[in-house]
């Protein structure tokens, strides 16, 4: 009998099956993601970042603009062959072939993938993976922070506060988490960007963005220690494997080119992407024009997971500026002035006689503060610094005074917008007044997620209502007063002020027709009179439309008193003086009084008094949204 033909058709039995499984296993699987409808589910399409839209007649783009982050063609529109392309690549590839394999570049989809549809034996483990497996770090990622980062009105992107992840290492601590990876999102502009095109290209796109990463300590010195911004660090409490997926996606998206929006596809909003991709976890603020840090916060604050709070511990990082403030604050009266006299000291004589631990302690973050400033040479405040240090080293132990946390955290501020409804009432008229603020807060209603005693706004409407019509009694594009009050009065405390304003305005109250444009920009000082009242001075200029024989050019003066009188009881006290610079030197004064009662998180009560050619008295409530 011949057993070469049978062998040899056994053979090639053999080798047929051999070369078809992998394309039935692959059939099988997509067959199962269809039956799943895989293409369509909510996690996948986070994953591939899609948004609902029109290009080209697709109801589904993807956010994400680098072709190296989709496997087919038509991926960035298209998520059914996007799921089909990394199905057939994830099979038909060797897991362990190199940082250039699917399963290394995108090692989230290969996690849900395999859970949805169980492409592996045992869960993948990424081993062959140098790049990604040297970014997790040797130690592991054992949970993840949302962190915070206050308002700071040195930079317009910077006004609303500002979001990053970090990834806490299994075995890091309060020093050590310094080097644990952080995860941030923002535009990339080009260096000395003029302003004015920085913010209209930020408001309609015109920047691309995207997420990258470095330790954690860059953004504490960038923050904390040059733009003394304090950060909450707010901890999640997500089970291991969710954690691990997040981790994951982020690697996934790291140096992927989006579109930048300031107001609302910004670091808040996309760092809630990448959380949100934790089935339950809903943390995306829904307003839809705007999506804004605080929000993300208090929203995050409040969320669950599986029945127990999203979030499970909170974590207060004071900034330079803050823990200069607070020591200083705790210490006692002859303990200030013994500080005062020690900086006065030119001779530095009494250097030597420094024995109490907490005046130290107040010197030398005094000195780290001066440090950024340009009230000293960086180098003298160093020098200070280090001979501080070595006498601390030289007392016996004594613990440093701990900084304590601010009475209320970001999560408990109110909420950014509000609205108001007021009566008027003023020389033959009694109003009705509807002002409309979107964002952000004022300066009666500063806490805890805002800069104290300052001012932001933008987009704020106020509308007078009669028995006649509705004017349109102010409308403010931008309105910033930033006015840092030196707290300690030693010498190089930073105390400067500044305010911008541009918007439209009536000349004054009694006038009908006379809204007119108005710039204004003005530099000055903010003392503190006490704890709780501070005192700002301002010099400048305004620049308005030429109305009703207004000039254009008018010198601008203005002082201002901020009084917190209790924690629900706020009092603004102001007075305006312009003087026109042209013709015959027309001036007009306007005097202001408010006084904000809060209720609650969600309503206030104001009454405010002004002088502006008429008197007008005006009560109002206020709720916050």
């Amino acid at each position: 009998m011949d057993f070469s033909g049978f062998f040899r058709s056994l053979y090639l039995l053999f080798v047929f099956l051999i070369i078809s499984f992998p394309v039935l296993a692959i059939t099988d699987f997509l067959e199962k993601a269809e039956r799943l409808n895989l293409a369509n589910d909510p996690v996948w399409l986070k994953l591939l970042h899609y948004e609902a839209g029109s290009i080209n007649g697709n109801e589904i783009t993807s956010a994400v603009h680098a072709d190296s982050f989709f496997l087919s063609e038509t991926g960035r529109t298209n998520s059914r062959s996007e799921l089909e392309a990394t199905i057939n690549t994830l099979i038909e590839a060797d897991a362990n072939v190199g940082d250039q394999s699917v399963q290394c570049r995108f090692p989230a989809r290969t996690l849900w993938l395999d859970k949805k549809l169980g492409l592996y034996k045992k869960r993948p483990s990424f081993e062959g993976c140098e790049q990604y497996q040297s970014w997790l770090g040797s130690d592991g990622i054992e949970s993840i922070s949302i962190v915070f980062a206050t308002g700071y009105l040195g930079n317009p992107a910077s006004y609303y506060g500002h979001t990053l992840l970090k990834f806490n290492s299994k075995n890091s601590d309060s020093l050590t988490s310094l080097l644990d990876t952080s995860v941030n999102y923002g535009a990339i502009v080009p260096p000395k960007e003029n302003p004015i095109v920085y913010v209209f290209k930020g408001i309609f796109g015109g920047y691309d963005a995207g997420f990258s990463h470095v330790e954690y300590y860059f953004h504490t010195h960038n923050y904390g220690e040059n733009e003394l911004r304090d950060l909450w660090e707010y901890e999640l409490n997500l089970p291991s494997d969710a954690v691990d997926f997040i981790v994951a996606h982020a690697w996934e998206v790291l140096g992927k080119e989006y579109s930048y929006y300031f107001f609302r596809r910004n670091c808040a909003y996309r760092m809630a992407e990448l959380v949100e991709l934790i089935e339950g976890v809903d943390i995306i603020p829904e307003t839809p024009f705007f999506t804004i840090p605080q929000s993300l916060i208090k929203k995050l604050s409040s969320a669950k997971i599986d029945g127990r709070d999203l979030v499970k511990d909170i974590t207060y990082h004071p900034s330079r500026q803050s823990r200069l403030y607070s020591r200083y604050e705790s210490l006692r009266k002859h303990d200030k002035k013994n500080i005062l006299e020690w900086v006065n000291d030119k001779s530095k004589d009494k250097r030597v006689n420094l024995v109490d631990a907490n005046q130290i302690d107040t010197l030398m973050d005094y000195y780290q503060y001066l440090s950024i400033s340009d009230q000293i040479d960086k180098l003298t405040a160093e020098e200070e610094y280090r001979k501080l240090l070595s006498r601390r080293f030289e007392l016996p132990p004594q613990p440093s005074k701990k900084i304590e946390r601010p009475f209320s955290s970001p999560d408990e501020a109110r909420d950014p917008s509000r609205i108001s409804f007021g009566l008027v009432s003023g020389k033959n008229k009694n109003d009705v007044e509807i002002q409309l603020r979107p964002a952000y807060y004022d300066r009666l209603d500063a806490d805890a997620a805002h800069v104290k005693n300052s001012l932001l706004g933008m987009a704020d409407l106020t509308l007078r209502l009669n028995e006649s019509h509705v004017q349109v009694h102010k409308l403010d594009f931008v309105n910033i007063i930033s006015a840092n009050s030196a707290v300690t009065g030693l010498p190089g405390d930073n105390s400067d002020a500044w305010m911008l304003y541009a918007g439209l305005v009536r000349q004054n109250s009694v006038c009908s027709d006379c809204l007119v444009m108005r710039f204004e920009g003005a530099l000055g000082q903010s003392v503190p009179l006490s704890e709780y009242i501070d005192l700002t001075a301002l010099a400048g200029g305004t620049l308005q439309e030429r109305k009703h024989g207004i000039e254009m050019l008018h010198a601008l003066f203005s002082v201002s008193l901020v009084a917190n009188l209790t924690p629900s009881i706020n009092l603004l006290a102001e007075s305006v003086y312009r003087r026109s610079v042209e013709g015959d030197g027309n001036h007009q004064r306007n005097d202001l009084i408010e006084l904000r009662y809060k209720i609650n998180s969600k309503l206030d009560f104001r009454f405010k008094y002004s002088n502006d050619n008429d008197e007008e008295l005006l009560l109002s409530l206020g709720s916050y949204w």
